[in-house]
């Protein structure tokens, strides 16, 4: 009976971490919703077409080149931490990320009140958003790769995270263009709002 009721406590805590996985994943690709936003960087900004791809260019080195050194830690100490960190760098690069993009963008009559901060401010937080997306999705592939890893739905498991870690950027892009998006004169709805989605985008993946 405490054999049959350890096993039960543990089964639990596996389908619990699985959610919590998934959740991760279907939260963690909001960088795939650059395209969304990335027009308005030269409209609203003034950005040049070479400097708006150097900010994604940043994200996806950041997103790549680490990949190695971040599995190695997560194999050291688990996917836990990796998680932890992953939700701190997210809230801290959205928020400098929305306020960036707020001390220099245009308002929708095309007015702008001062100064933008530089083009560097901009792609060190896209680098933390990079390095950020590949700590969380990490942490959740090892964490169902731990708990499933041995298990006859091995293969289900570890298909679930990365089939969701795809539609995150869709689900997120669709909220932001029907729910988080400026007001035209008239009611006529206009562009997203960059600010409002960054800083959701922010306080989503740290509660994630």
């Amino acid at each position: 009976l405490a054999r049959k009721e350890q096993s039960r406590k543990q089964n639990v805590t596996r389908y619990i971490s699985f959610a919590s996985a998934i959740l991760s994943c279907l939260c963690a690709g909001s960088i795939t919703a650059y395209s969304l936003y990335g027009h308005l960087f030269q409209e609203r900004l003034q950005y040049t077409q070479l400097q708006v791809n150097i900010v994604i260019i940043c994200a996806e080195l950041a997103l790549y080149l680490p990949v190695s050194l971040f599995g190695y830690l997560c194999d050291r100490h688990g996917p836990a931490p990796l998680s932890f960190v992953s939700a701190i760098l997210f809230f801290v690069s959205y928020l400098l990320a929305a306020f960036t993009y707020r001390s220099g963008a245009k308002d929708i009559s095309g007015n702008i009140y001062q100064r933008g901060w530089p083009l560097s401010v901009m792609a060190f937080s896209f680098v933390i958003i990079g390095l950020a997306t590949t700590l969380m999705y990490l942490s959740a592939v090892t964490t169902c790769a731990k708990n499933f890893g041995r298990g006859k739905h091995k293969g289900l498991a570890l298909a679930s995270p990365i089939a969701a870690f795809g539609l995150s950027g869709m689900w997120q892009s669709q909220l932001a263009s029907r729910a988080l998006y400026e007001k035209l004169p008239g009611g006529k709805r206009g562009d997203i709002d960059v600010f409002k989605f960054f800083l959701f985008l922010a306080f989503t993946l740290l509660a994630v």
